[in-house]
């Protein structure tokens, strides 16, 4: 592997842990909220969407990882 495609992996990995730590830390906070006397509905929502978001940014970077390294179709292979 390239310098450049180690660097740009570990960049991109980076960047995916960010988002999954965000998405654990919200629904952590959305578990805190409603674990309260009196839970704030309000917090938890708000808390839980933080976490929706993240992830599905997390998911969009893997994507993109993935379209970027996939194989040469098989079509491609031939019509070189």
């Amino acid at each position: 592997m390239s310098p450049f495609a180690t660097e740009t992996s570990a960049t991109i990995a980076d960047a995916v842990v960010q988002e999954l730590t965000a998405a654990i830390l919200g629904s952590e906070a959305c578990r805190n909220w409603l674990d309260r006397p009196e839970p704030d509905i309000a917090e938890a929502q708000a808390a839980i969407e933080h976490s929706i978001v993240a992830a599905r940014r997390a998911a969009e970077l893997v994507k993109r990882l993935r379209s970027s390294s996939v194989a040469p179709s098989v079509a491609e292979q031939s019509a070189r």
